[in-house]
């Protein structure tokens, strides 16, 4: 009956053992990682990969570092250096974004009206240089040249304008136009010229509808 006994035991030691050395790590990796995840958690929402490129990286960098140690077994003293590190260049990134978002505010807006508009494929030459001239004025902010970057802010926004209005044109008044030429070709003028009269003063009322609306929204271009 003892011999059972002590075998039960064993055997409830060898299946729960596991979940116990788990829960153990699960906790000691909490305490380890737990300022610096609340940290970079604050900067994924705060865009910093796009606004702060080089800290976040670093930050990554160290922060990947510090993961694998853990992974490892590697000694605490060398996962909270790491950590330490990684930490101190989430801080520098956020505050960064903090300065990027107070200068690059409208400019983001814009960005972001562009993709939504399908500017990053319809019209890709376009975003790519508003990306370019975004990314150079934000490594200028980031290498601290606040001067540059605040003077480029306006230029960036008016590219992003730019591609979006493009963007527009390509992907709704282009197929517009080709159903016009269709039906021309077709002969439709001769069959229904009122309503193709009306579908081409349509088709240029919203242009020029998309021509004033980024010139209300763009100060350089409404000058």
């Amino acid at each position: 009956m003892r011999c059972c006994r002590s075998l039960l035991i064993v055997v409830f030691l060898y299946a729960f053992l596991p979940i116990g050395v788990l829960l153990a790590q699960d906790n000691l990796r909490s305490q380890l990682f737990g300022e610096t995840d609340a940290l970079m958690q604050r900067a994924k929402e705060k865009s910093a990969e796009l606004l702060a490129p080089r800290s976040y990286a670093k930050a990554k960098e160290y922060y990947d570092e510090a993961g694998r140690a853990f992974q490892q077994g590697s000694r605490i003293e060398d996962i909270r250096e790491k950590l330490k590190n990684s930490g101190a260049y989430l801080a520098q990134a956020l505050d960064v974004c903090a300065a990027g978002e107070r200068r690059f505010n409208a400019a983001m807006i814009a960005r972001e009206d562009a993709r939504d508009a399908g500017a990053p494929k319809s019209v890709a030459e376009l975003w790519n240089t508003a990306e370019s001239r975004f990314h150079d004025a934000i490594h200028s902010l980031e290498g601290g040249d606040s001067a540059e970057a605040t003077t480029a802010a306006p230029d960036v926004e008016r590219l992003y304008r730019s591609a979006e209005l493009e963007a527009l044109k390509t992907n709704y008044l282009a197929p517009a136009r080709a159903l016009l030429k269709e039906s021309d070709d077709l002969g439709a003028q001769d069959l229904v010229p009122k309503s193709l009269a009306k579908a081409r003063s349509l088709v240029t009322e919203v242009e020029q509808l998309l021509q004033q609306n980024r010139r209300d929204a763009d100060p350089v271009a409404g000058r």
